[in-house]
Order: structure tokens, then C-alpha cells, then sequence
């Protein structure tokens, strides 16, 4: 018994055109007829691309377009509009990759952070002019700090003109009897 061959249907298509970096636009000329144009990634203006940059995280869009062309490598570094970078979930050494690579370049630009890994925690807390030089930080992230850490970085967040969100969600105390303690605190 043979079956019928299903078509290619055009979802994919649609697909195709995405993988190659193709956005479609149906315009409306002058005779109300449509026409269709294409348009690359790599032509639309810097705002609108600085728009579409404010929808992700600066650590993603610095991996997919810093290396891209001269273009947007010189847009990524000579920006001066802030930036959110959530450096959690990655291994140490993809974080002193990136800690040279984005946040000691872009201290003046940082409005959010995210730190969830001990070894990010402490590298921070070993260059504290770092901290200093975070002067638009708003949002700060910690997780898993040592009490005594995060009571030694307490000094350093007070001369940040902006910060109004603290939020350790995972604060160890060593109790008398050896076992950590966990707390979660928002200082707002």
C-alpha cells in the first residue's frame, strides 16, 4: 500500500529565509500594490539594532556580534547606553574570559549584575575599585556569599550613587555547630 507524499509545507520555508539572517517586510508602494523587499540584519540603522541589543542580555549579544563585522564591533564597544549582564551558570574560566573581555571595559555602563558563582563573587571582592567604577549599577545579584564577604562588600556598595536593589538570594553563615545556614534577603 503506498502512501501519499506529504508537500513541503511553508513553515519551512519561512525557516530557511531566518537562518539566513533575512527579514521580510511587505510594503505598500504607491499603486497599492504589494511588493516584497528584503532587508539584512546588517542594514537596519543603530537604533533600531540598539533596540533589538536591549532585549538581551550584553554577555549573549557580545558572543553572537562582536566578531560579526567592524561595524558592530565598534557599535558593542563605543556604546555608552547602560547594560544587564547575568553572569551566572558559567564556568571559571568562560568568567575571567568575560570579566576581562566585557565587564573591567564597561564598569562605567553596568545597570544590572548578576553573580551566582563563589569564584565571581570573590574575584569582585578581591578588586574592589572594580565595584567603585560601577557608578550606574542599580540591580546587584548575589548568590551563594559568605556572610563575612557580603558584610565586606556592603562597604564598597554604600558610595554607589544608583543602587537601589540588593538581592542576595543565598547568604552562609557558619553556626557553632559547623553547619552553614542559608537566608534570602531583598534590600531595596
Amino acid at each position: 500500500m503506498e502512501y501519499p507524499k506529504r508537500s513541503q509545507s511553508s513553515y519551512f520555508n519561512d525557516c530557511n529565509d531566518i537562518k539566513r539572517k533575512r527579514l521580510n517586510m511587505i510594503t505598500t508602494d504607491s499603486n497599492n500594490s504589494l511588493t516584497k523587499s528584503i532587508i539584512h540584519f546588517e542594514d537596519l540603522s543603530n537604533e533600531i539594532i540598539y533596540e533589538i541589543f536591549g532585549f538581551l542580555d550584553f554577555r549573549h549579544t557580545y558572543d553572537a556580534f562582536s566578531n560579526l563585522n567592524k561595524r558592530f564591533q565598534n557599535f558593542l564597544t563605543n556604546l555608552t547606553l547602560p547594560i544587564n549582564i547575568d553572569m551566572s551558570s558559567m564556568s571559571k574560566s568562560d568568567f575571567q574570559k568575560y570579566y576581562k573581555q566585557i565587564i573591567i571595559p564597561n564598569t562605567h555602563r553596568i545597570k544590572s549584575l548578576h553573580l551566582s558563582n563563589p569564584f565571581s563573587i570573590d574575584l569582585f571582592l578581591t578588586h574592589n575599585c572594580i565595584i567603585s567604577k560601577l557608578i550606574r549599577l542599580k540591580t546587584l545579584i548575589l548568590y551563594d556569599i559568605q556572610s563575612i564577604d557580603f558584610q565586606n562588600l556592603l562597604i564598597y556598595l554604600i558610595s554607589l550613587p544608583y543602587l537601589c536593589s540588593l538581592v542576595p538570594m543565598s547568604i552562609r553563615h557558619a553556626s557553632d555547630t559547623g553547619v552553614d545556614t542559608t537566608t534570602r534577603r531583598t534590600y531595596v
